[in-house]
């Protein structure tokens, strides 16, 4: 595993951390890949009852795809086999058995949301903010975000979040279910552990029955949720294909606005 990614798994819990706190947690490739590893990893290993997903520092649970990184070409979808198959940040295509619990330890953007979408529980701390960004940048929430979203929250809620890309308080997120506990700042990972070693010290097998049955899961993949999967895949790999896709990446790491061309 790389540095990109720390694990620790005790007590049957696997700690999955993004450890990149001076680039705000951003994916870029080894994040992906370490994230995906990190879930097979969970999925085959019987020892293992339950996921804690974090970052490192406390600032930012993760700030999402890493433009630099994508403006230089590096692809923050792990491309070989078996990881593919776990899309971006290796995490938001295919799931674990095994429960999930994100503990956003800091605020989320972009793609650090898909992530958090794809988790079974999740707590975020007050005073932190959770945006979909990607409007912004030339893109769109591609991961996962156009479609979980909306059926996390009331779609004009979802919408709002999705065209604008302007953030939303944790407060705000909790009272309308995005996620189901909030605590005090600095608290999230302290009530992570404490949910998961409740969770991991519960029958495993029913366990993961619960979660299959509740998540629809087959083979880790949400079978309700194939025809949007697809149809966000097709328009996404149009609107990357886009001069404007090239163009939000490349604006951002040279600090200056974008200029859009609407093609």
């Amino acid at each position: 595993m790389s540095d990109a990614v720390l694990t620790e798994l005790s007590d049957n819990v696997l700690r999955i951390t993004i450890n990149r706190p001076d680039a705000l947690n951003a994916v870029n490739a080894e994040v992906a890949r370490g994230i995906a590893a990190a879930l097979i990893r969970a999925e085959e290993d019987p020892e293992v009852r339950c996921v804690l997903f974090t970052g490192a520092g406390d600032r930012v649970l993760s700030s999402g795809a890493d433009l630099k990184a994508m403006a230089a070409g590096e692809n923050v979808v792990p491309q070989e086999a078996p990881y593919q198959e776990y899309g971006f940040g290796g995490s938001t295509e295919k799931t674990t058995s095994k429960p999930i619990i994100a503990a956003a330890n800091g605020s989320a953007y972009g793609g650090g949301v898909e992530m958090m979408l794809q988790a079974d529980i999740v707590i975020v701390e007050r005073g932190r903010e959770f945006a979909l960004p990607e409007v912004k940048v030339g893109i769109f929430a591609g991961a996962g975000g156009a479609y979980r979203l909306p059926a996390r929250l009331p779609r004009a809620v979802a919408l709002d979040m999705l065209l604008t890309g302007e953030p939303i308080s944790a407060e705000r997120m909790y009272e309308l279910g995005f996620a189901s506990r909030l605590v005090d700042r600095g608290e999230a990972i302290a009530e992570g552990e404490r949910l998961a070693n409740k969770i991991a010290s519960n029958a495993p097998l029913p366990v993961m029955a619960s979660k299959r049955i509740a998540r629809q899961l087959e083979n880790g993949i949400d079978t309700t949720e194939r025809e949007q999967a697809a149809l966000s895949h097709t328009l996404f790999a149009e609107v990357l294909a886009s001069e404007d896709a090239h163009e939000g990446p490349l604006a951002f790491a040279q600090k200056r606005a974008p200029v859009w061309k609407g093609k």
